[in-house]
């Protein structure tokens, strides 16, 4: 399925979507705003669990887009600065549902192939399940991933949207 990474390109080449709710915040900030909630130590050690299981999936990364929150900007920033990425921050994806998501990744530019986009929850379970073609939904925990391969523009992705997903989370890989 990767063979847009080999220099050719058909009609619909491959796209890569990581879905990604941010990692493990503090329960309070020190202004006590939900936005400026920082990531803890844990959240960190679980980048370094997840770090080789995104280097394994296809693609990297070509933008990450994310919520201003400061979980979510801290999430992105480790993998956008592994991945070289570029990171494109948006308002609308602060608590964002799965239609505000969606609406978003259909704007992205048909010569990006590989996009992370890192939010919360409920938004990013809602949108991993219906790309996965769940019929219950799924909760992705803190730094839980859906790596989403599909070929059609991302300026079509909807639920129907048929994918291949792989999932990922702190506490699968430790458990395998």
């Amino acid at each position: 399925m990767s063979f847009s990474h080999s220099g050719i390109r058909s009609v619909n080449p491959i796209k890569t979507l990581w879905i990604i709710r941010h990692g493990e915040a503090e329960d309070t900030s020190k202004d006590g705003r939900d936005i400026t909630r920082d990531l803890t130590e844990s959240a960190h050690q679980d980048w370094e669990i997840m770090k080789p299981w995104l280097i394994s999936m296809p693609g990297e990364p070509m933008w990450v887009f994310a919520s201003p929150a400061s979980r979510t900007l801290q999430t992105a920033e480790l993998i956008s600065g592994y991945f070289n990425s570029e990171l494109i921050i948006d308002i609308n994806l602060y608590l964002a549902t799965a239609d505000i998501l969606i609406d978003r990744i259909r704007s992205t530019p048909e010569d990006i192939y590989d996009l992370a986009l890192v939010a919360h929850n409920p938004g990013v379970s809602a949108l991993a399940s219906s790309l996965a073609q769940m019929n219950a939904p799924m909760f992705l925990p803190t730094w839980g991933i859906a790596h989403c391969q599909f070929d059609s523009p991302w300026y079509t992705l909807s639920e129907q949207t048929n994918a291949k997903v792989s999932l990922a989370s702190p506490k699968s890989i430790r458990t395998k």
